[in-house]
């Protein structure tokens, strides 16, 4: 979107909007069994959090919940660019494992384990998961928004250009989805949050005129 079509939109202030983010973590997966998993992953994972967990081989995939039950620090690593990076080791718990579900966990563990480990971890296997992906919803504040982006409030912070999917909560009922981009970040000093400015890439048309008639009606 060019900066001249952003200006044909009006921006307005807010204080009543707010909305969540799913931002996801890669992952590599040590061991699973029917009951959780060990992973190993570059970004800290909170202990006691639920979290939405994607397994995937390229063909099956599999999405569950579960909460982290431990967490390490274990050591860094060096990346090809030369920064150095922490590793952190976790221990996940599902949550909420329906039948169908334990069902095509269960298939998609004997599709793609390796062996079978010793003893002490009867039930457990390492599988060959090629994408493992850990998440959990993350809440914003709405300060500002227009029809093509909004300058949002949270105490995570996104590096910019990344691309992720924004729910928005329009009110106590009804809500709308669109994909953005963070463009712009600034850490505000006065407490543990940080301000972004996040540009509108796909809306949906019907969701763009339910977002134009609130702020039309509310805001105008």
């Amino acid at each position: 979107m060019s900066n001249a079509e952003r200006r044909r939109y009006k921006r307005y202030d807010v204080n009543d909007m707010s909305g969540q983010i799913m931002y996801s973590v890669d992952a590599r997966v040590l061991n699973m069994s029917i009951d959780g998993m060990a992973v190993e992953t570059n970004h800290m994972v909170n202990v006691d959090r639920k979290y939405q967990i994607k397994l995937s081989n390229g063909v099956d995939t599999v999405e569950l919940m579960g909460i982290v039950v431990w967490s390490n620090l274990v050591r860094t690593e060096r990346l090809p660019t030369g920064d150095v990076v922490p590793v952190f080791k976790a221990g996940i718990k599902f949550e909420n494992l329906l039948t169908d579900k334990a069902k095509k966990l269960l298939e998609f563990i004997d599709k793609n384990r390796i062996l079978k480990l010793e003893h002490r971890l009867h039930g457990r296997f390492r599988i060959d998961s090629k994408t493992a992906k850990i998440g959990y919803p993350h809440d914003y504040q709405i300060k500002k928004i227009s029809l093509s982006g909004m300058l949002i409030e949270s105490d995570t912070m996104l590096d910019p250009g990344l691309e992720l999917e924004f729910t928005l909560k329009i009110n106590r009922n009804k809500q709308i989805k669109t994909r953005g981009r963070v463009i712009n970040i600034k850490k505000e000093d006065d407490r543990n949050t940080y301000s972004m400015g996040i540009e509108f890439i796909k809306m949906s048309d019907k969701d763009k005129a339910i977002l134009s008639d609130y702020l039309s009606r509310n805001h105008g």
